[in-house]
C-alpha cells in the first residue's frame, strides 16, 4: 500500500518515492524499521516558538483577552446565521461556559482543539488513535531531521 501511494503522489507532482528497508540515518536503536514512503519538502516549526509568537501578537491587540486556567465546558454561537443568502438572524457573539459557571461573552472564540466540544457527530465518525510527543535534547546532526508516522502493529 505504501508503495502505490507514494507512487501516485509521486505522479502528482509531490516529492515522494518509495524506499524498501528504510533506516533512520543516525539511528542506532531497536525500533522496527521497515519500507517507508518518503516525503521530502515538508515544512516544519517549533510549536512552542510558533504558539509564544501567537501569545506575543494577541498581547498587543486592544480588546483581546485570554483566559489561562479556564476550562470551557460549552461554545455557544448566539443567533442564526443562513449562508445561502449570506444572512445572519439574531445576535451575533459566542458565550463560553466554564466548568466553575461563569460565563464568557465574546465576538468570537477560538477553540484549540482536536474535535470541537459540540461537534459529537465528528467525534463519532472519528478513528481513534493515540498520539505520543517526546522531546529530547540530542547533539545537533546526530539523528537525521525528520517526520515519523508509523501505523504499524505490534
Amino acid at each position: 500500500m505504501l508503495k502505490e501511494e507514494s507512487t501516485t503522489a509521486s505522479e502528482l507532482g509531490l516529492d515522494a518515492k518509495f524506499v524498501e528497508g528504510f533506516k533512520i540515518k543516525g539511528w542506532d536503536g531497536e525500533v522496527d524499521q521497515r519500507d517507508a514512503a518518503v516525503f521530502g519538502r515538508q515544512a516544519t516549526f517549533h510549536p512552542t516558538k510558533y504558539v509564544i509568537g501567537i501569545l506575543k501578537w494577541l498581547k498587543e491587540q486592544p480588546k483581546f483577552q485570554g483566559y489561562a486556567r479556564t476550562r470551557a465546558m460549552n461554545v455557544k454561537e448566539n443567533g442564526l446565521t443562513v449562508p445561502a443568502v449570506n444572512m445572519h438572524l439574531g445576535s451575533k457573539g459566542v458565550t463560553v461556559e466554564t466548568l466553575g459557571g461563569q460565563a464568557i461573552i465574546c465576538n468570537h472564540a477560538v477553540e484549540a482543539t482536536c474535535v470541537p466540544l459540540q461537534k459529537l457527530s465528528v467525534i463519532a465518525e472519528m478513528e481513534y488513535m493515540r498520539t505520543y510527543c517526546i522531546a529530547i535534547r540530542i547533539p545537533k546532526g546526530s539523528v537525521e531531521d525528520c517526520l515519523i508516522y508509523d501505523q504499524a502493529e505490534a
